[in-house]
């Protein structure tokens, strides 16, 4: 059998797609070495550099192609928008292909399984810019026409997916994000730049829908009390971080917040489980990786009640409503104080991440391709 797949959204800044995209790739590989694997990416010098960064090493079974060249973005619409069969021309004859958003062309033979994270600019464009809804937009309408199989990282994108496109349940899989064997065996390495006082972590862009507002807010209650803690926020800048750096100055904690940017998957496992417990605050997510990742890395775990967030939080999070601020600084404080809650919330969240192993995604995706190929 012989797979292609996409591998592009690794030519752009590192976030939990391309994560997922590449490590479901290699697990899959790994789950099926029988079968032949070949991953394709387009991209210009920058990009490159960035796929360089981030493709880590091979399993055996998976060949990579890359095609390198100065607009790559336009060469890759043009491929995916081309009225003729153009896949195999990058990939040679494949059984099936693993699509993407960035890259989805007509293919002569074999079948087709595309991945949705979310359909976050179909429910919430208020949270992208025009253009970006738009690209989101075609792609999802042509979804049900080009895809065979439609894998899901969550039942709730699934649910959306049926209600809001049209697609037939029976057509989807759900194959959830695994967590890295970092996080499990993470030691806690904490930001230098905060001297050894504890903190609270936050990890996602900054944008609004990852709702930063009310854990800054919140934040700031407990910070009158708690005269120690500190306030980190990991997460590349986005639309609303001047939003969000306004927000904290207003709440008057600038000295005791800190905004690290981006930071890498061999730097991220240590800040977050030296971290005394991590919020996700989010308004909306096709599953909510950071949840599970502090998990395994035995780190107590809050997040929104938004039921977007609930497959990733598996009873194993103190829940909060996302507009409600007071009720966050309040559960905030018990874990930062109790130990007795800071066990209970360690010791299922670590029972909860066992299930999330990577392995287990490679074998449900396998799974899922075994289902496409016998129709």
């Amino acid at each position: 059998m012989r797979i292609g797949w996409d591998l592009t959204t690794l030519c752009m800044p590192t976030t939990g797609i391309g994560r997922y995209t590449r490590e479901t790739l290699y697990a899959t590989a790994r789950a099926r070495p029988d079968w032949e694997f070949v991953a394709v990416s387009f991209a210009g010098g920058e990009g490159t550099a960035r796929l360089r960064a981030s493709i880590g090493e091979l399993p055996p079974n998976v060949e990579h192609r890359h095609i390198k060249v100065p607009g790559a973005r336009f060469l890759r619409r043009a491929i995916s928008s081309a009225p003729v069969p153009t896949l195999e021309a990058v990939t040679g004859r494949v059984d099936a292909f693993v699509d993407s958003e960035w890259f989805h062309p007509r293919q002569a033979g074999g079948k087709r399984v595309s991945i949705v994270y979310d359909l976050g600019p179909l429910l919430h464009p208020e949270w992208v810019d025009e253009q970006t809804r738009r690209f989101h937009l075609r792609t999802l309408d042509s979804l049900k026409h080009r895809a065979d199989r439609i894998v899901c990282i969550s039942e709730a994108t699934a649910s959306d997916v049926v209600r809001e496109l049209g697609v037939d349940r029976e057509r989807i899989s759900i194959v959830y994000p695994g967590v890295d064997e970092a996080f499990f065996d993470a030691a806690p390495v904490p930001p230098a730049i905060l001297g050894g006082a504890p903190y609270v972590l936050a990890v996602g862009t900054l944008n609004e829908r990852k709702n930063l507002g009310v854990l800054i807010d919140a934040f700031a209650v407990v910070a009158k009390r708690n005269r120690e803690a500190r306030l980190v926020i990991v997460g590349s800048p986005d639309r609303d971080a001047e939003r969000i750096r306004q927000r904290i100055r207003e709440q008057g904690i600038e000295a005791r917040t800190t905004l690290l940017g981006f930071v890498g998957d061999d730097e991220l496992p240590g800040i977050v489980a030296g971290a005394s417990g991590l919020v996700f605050p989010s308004l909306f997510e096709g599953y909510g990786m950071p949840v599970v990742e502090a998990m395994a890395a035995r780190t107590p775990v809050l997040a929104s009640s938004d039921p977007s967030i609930d497959e990733a939080a598996g009873g194993a999070a103190v829940r909060f409503d996302p507009g409600d601020a007071p009720r966050l600084a309040e559960a905030l404080a018990k874990v930062l104080r109790s130990d007795s809650e800071r066990s209970r919330l360690i010791l299922a969240g670590m029972a909860f991440a066992e299930t999330r192993h990577w392995a287990a995604t490679g074998v449900a995706f396998a799974a899922a391709l075994e289902q496409t190929l016998a129709v």
